[in-house]
């Protein structure tokens, strides 16, 4: 959480520092994952279908090498996705350019490419102000008047080759994984 945000209604443990933008903070926390799968979600999305953590486990393919996303009630877009560890050590889920905007589009994109974007029966619902489901939330009305969007379309833009050499590494590694029965997953 950034230094300023308030800490009432957040669980423990957590993390405050100084605001350092969303692909910068969720990389970091990649640093602390001991499991083989890790979710990113805003913090304002409500966890509506029981035993969804299971549901995602359960979908994932044998080579860990997928993006996972709910069924969101907010338009059925992948604002939250699961993935693995072995897809962030082969390529990092994503670079460290984003401030709020474009680190799931970034990611989607490389899923998409590979034909390894997964929906998930669970619902992940999205509270978001611009669905009406909240008040106004300050840090993403900040994000969109200093730029951030604007940055994140043209980075996206400018960047879709490198996403397709991501997508190759993939792809490679799912193949050999059929071929070989080798993984890629990271060492205990």
């Amino acid at each position: 959480m950034d230094e300023d945000d308030p800490s009432k209604g957040y669980p423990e443990p957590t993390i405050r520092g100084p605001r350092i933008g969303a692909s910068a903070s969720a990389r970091r926390l990649l640093e602390r994952v001991e499991t083989p799968f890790f979710m990113f979600a805003a913090d304002d999305v409500i966890f509506r279908t029981p035993g969804w953590d299971r549901k995602f486990v359960k979908a994932m393919p044998e080579d860990q090498l997928a993006v996972l996303w709910p069924y969101s009630a907010s338009r059925n877009k992948c604002f939250h996705c699961f993935t693995s560890m072995t897809w962030h050590k082969l390529v990092e889920v994503y670079p460290d350019k984003f401030r709020h905007f474009g680190a799931d589009g970034w990611i989607v994109h490389v899923a998409e490419l590979c034909n390894r974007l997964i929906s998930v029966d669970a619902v992940v619902e999205h509270m978001h102000y611009k669905f009406g489901k909240s008040k106004e939330d300050a840090t993403y009305t900040e994000a969109r008047q200093g730029g951030a969007a604007g940055e994140a379309h043209a980075y996206l833009e400018s960047t879709k080759d490198v996403r397709k050499q991501h997508a190759g590494i993939i792809l490679k590694a799912i193949d050999e994984f059929r071929q070989t029965g080798r993984d890629h997953r990271p060492a205990a």
